[in-house]
């Protein structure tokens, strides 16, 4: 932020601009005016909230302090999830060590065989770490056999999305990504 954005901030008064906006028709007001009009249903009614008392809420512009006091972290990852997250980086690694192919077939990751009731918790912290260092992660086909299931699993990078928000991979549509 610059110097010229904190010096705007400087006399900015919450309870002036209250006062010019309670003029002007809320948006949901508008809505509900636009709604009524064309007949539609009517939306549920949300419960009310108190009024602010902009006289004693005060506005400024924040400091690195502020933000260094106010930053979030995240939580501490259980056990379970930690030995999770290794898995993941060693199957990426593999998939790097591949020569990060494109191709499901020409692709190196792990081939795994849990017993079928802990497919799913293992699935979702696989997605969880994936999620967490920011990578894609495929899974082949489940096949369930004698109480376990298998599974081949690789992890990748993320694939690139142009302009409009598309991915650039064709497989992109028929995978599963974390």
């Amino acid at each position: 932020m610059s110097r010229t954005d904190r010096r705007s901030w400087e006399g900015f008064d919450m309870a002036e601009t209250a006062k010019k906006t309670a003029e002007k028709p809320v948006a949901s007001e508008t809505v509900k005016r636009i709604e009524e009009a064309k007949g539609a249903k009517k939306r549920a009614e949300t419960k009310p909230l108190p009024p602010l008392d902009f006289t004693q809420i005060k506005v400024r512009a924040t400091t690195k302090d502020d933000l260094l006091a106010h930053r979030r972290t995240k939580g501490k990852r259980d056990p379970e999830q930690v030995a999770t997250d290794n898995l993941t980086r060693q199957a990426y690694d593999k998939w790097l060590e591949a020569g990060s192919p494109t191709d499901w077939l020409d692709s190196s990751g792990f081939h795994i065989r849990l017993p079928e009731g802990q497919f799913e918790t293992f699935e979702k912290r696989v997605r969880n770490s994936g999620q967490h260092y920011g990578l894609a992660v495929r899974f082949g086909q489940r096949i369930d056999s004698d109480g376990y299931a298998e599974v081949v699993m690789i992890v990748k990078d993320r694939p690139k999305k142009d302009s409009e928000g598309e991915s650039d991979e064709a497989e992109e549509a028929s995978g599963s990504e974390a």
